[in-house]
């Protein structure tokens, strides 16, 4: 009974799960492309955690802004190339397409959306 039992774990726990593209979060999908069908389910987490992280809040510009453009944020393109356009609507924009620094435990990042009354904020880590 032990053998079988320690077989069916040594098989259980090999096999791969594979992400149907269509259950992934089409933010992630943007910026991993085919990239995504390698990631484990841990990475797949954390990406889903950055996005909950993530929101879009209206605060007027003022003259004493001192924060960071998001123009002034590399992109991420080491799996393809991406439009570093904003979208129309803040809304819709993808922080995933930013090399900022998600694990922060230290406080909120803020930047602010150029040309807009809009800050992406990024909450830090628990």
């Amino acid at each position: 009974m032990k053998k079988i039992l320690l077989l069916c774990l040594f098989f259980c726990g090999t096999v791969t799960f594979v992400w149907s593209q269509s259950e992934v979060d089409p933010r992630i999908m943007e910026v991993y492309g085919s990239y995504v069908n390698e990631m484990t389910t841990e990475q797949l987490q954390w990406q889903q955690n950055i996005l909950q992280r993530c929101e879009v809040v209206q605060q007027p510009a003022t003259a004493s802004d001192t924060f960071l453009l998001l123009s002034g944020v590399a992109l991420i393109e080491k799996f393809g190339v991406l439009d570093p356009s904003i979208p129309a609507d803040p809304q819709q924009l993808n922080p995933l397409k930013y090399a900022i620094k998600f694990n922060n435990r230290d406080k909120d990042l803020k930047y602010r959306i150029d040309g807009t009354d809009y800050l992406l904020v990024v909450h830090q880590l628990d």
